[in-house]
């Protein structure tokens, strides 16, 4: 998918239900979500199932970190409806697989305003991580969409 459909989606999923809360978005978009201590360095899942769409996240996940994981749960259940995608800490952000990049994509597209980088100039990537409380590989991904849109 063009990074430019997934920021779109986004932005209609904002502004449909005004808010890019993931834990607002789930229950606004009727998505279960649990969470249980999964083993290994899984992070969490999305399945759709008979009773509908599922998302699954680690228990033992710090805050920060299952926002991150919810919102790229969702950004399967909105890109690529029924299909199951595991989010794995070891290999999600460097993943060749596009669906994976695309729910990484929509996760920093709704977690990351467009101005972030703006409003933080002369901050490493580093830097502002620690001050938003994202990941260095989310600003990464958000930064890379920013540069596609400017060189497209």
């Amino acid at each position: 998918m063009i990074s430019s459909t997934i920021k779109r989606e986004v932005k209609d999923l904002i502004n449909e239900y005004k808010t890019n809360n993931p834990y607002d978005l789930v229950k606004c978009l009727g998505i279960s979500h649990v969470r249980f201590p999964l083993s290994g360095r899984m992070n969490g899942y999305y399945t759709r199932e008979f009773d509908g769409d599922n998302i699954c996240t680690n228990s033992n996940l710090s805050k920060e970190e299952e926002v991150v994981v919810l919102a790229h749960e969702i950004g399967h259940a909105i890109l690529h409806p029924g299909q199951c995608y595991l989010f794995r800490s070891t290999n999600t952000y460097y993943s060749k697989s596009k669906f994976e990049r695309d729910a990484n994509i929509f996760a920093a597209e709704l977690l990351l305003d467009d101005n972030i980088f703006e409003e933080y100039v002369g901050y490493s990537l580093y830097d502002i991580s620690k001050i938003v409380g994202m990941s260095v590989k989310l600003l990464e991904y958000k930064y890379k969409n920013l540069e596609n849109k400017l060189d497209g």
